[in-house]
């Protein structure tokens, strides 16, 4: 079954980065809901502990998680996928 999401409709986003943020590694999930979002964020932060994970929706970053394990170290807690700048406020999206 297939549907229509108005153009009104938030995509929340989970990604995979590389360490330094240069480089989309894969999408994790998508949902309309940023409970369920929130939810498929911190199960691939426990699941894929090499790579960034990112949390976003159109182009804006909501979370990210720094990759542990890596040999980025400190460096890699302030890289961001380039081009995405973080608009939040307490963790959501601005209008």
């Amino acid at each position: 079954m297939s549907f229509m999401l108005s153009q009104t409709t938030q995509i929340y986003v989970v990604e995979l980065w590389s360490p330094n943020g240069n480089e989309r590694l894969g999408r994790v999930a998508s949902s309309t809901s940023l409970f369920i979002a929130n939810a498929a964020f911190r199960a691939a932060v426990s699941h894929y502990t090499d790579q960034t994970v990112v949390l976003s929706t159109a182009g804006r970053i909501i979370r990210q998680s720094p990759a542990r394990g890596s040999a980025a170290g400190d460096a890699r807690s302030t890289a961001r996928p380039r081009g995405h700048a973080v608009e939040t406020v307490d963790g959501l999206p601005l209008p």
